[in-house]
């Protein structure tokens, strides 16, 4: 056991219903184009209930996930139309709704490439990063559109 500090319990706590909820959950998903959708787990409510530009980086952060590949703060802003600045505070908002709704605590998170090229600006160099336990059920009910946002 883990002592938590009063001011945490609450998150901790919620933290802690998310876990118990998503365990048990299918391992296996398909796209919702391919017609099946899961509203039982937890993340895919919370993504059901996501602003647009939330909802576009999520769904290609998950996509990147589940596919084993890492996109840059530059290629995920460039594809879902916003500038690097708007895609990471869109990235801070996303952390923000989803662990309000009980999820974890950081839903999206960036990393560094492994290696730094002083020849490429540093957005190329970082990578947003989520989770299987997260991209799974966010996938399980994204659609074609919630992958793009703003002028295509």
């Amino acid at each position: 056991m883990v002592p938590v500090p009063e001011e945490m319990a609450e998150q901790v706590f919620r933290f802690l219903e998310y876990r118990e909820r998503v365990r048990g959950q299918p391992r296996t998903v398909r796209h919702a184009s391919e017609g099946e959708m899961n509203l039982d787990s937890p993340m895919s409510k919370i993504f059901l209930g996501l602003d647009p530009a939330s909802r576009a980086l999520l769904a290609l952060v998950s996509q990147a996930t589940m596919e084993n590949e890492k996109v840059s703060v530059s290629e995920a802003a460039r594809r879902i139309g916003l500038t690097e600045r708007e895609a990471l505070g869109t990235m801070l908002e996303l952390n923000y709704i989803v662990t309000e709704e009980g999820g974890p605590p950081f839903a999206m998170l960036t990393e560094d490439a492994p290696e730094h090229s002083p020849d490429l600006p540093v957005w190329d160099q970082r990578y947003f990063v989520t989770r299987a336990e997260i991209a799974e059920p966010v996938l399980a009910v994204a659609l074609d559109d919630d992958f793009r946002y703003g002028p295509e």
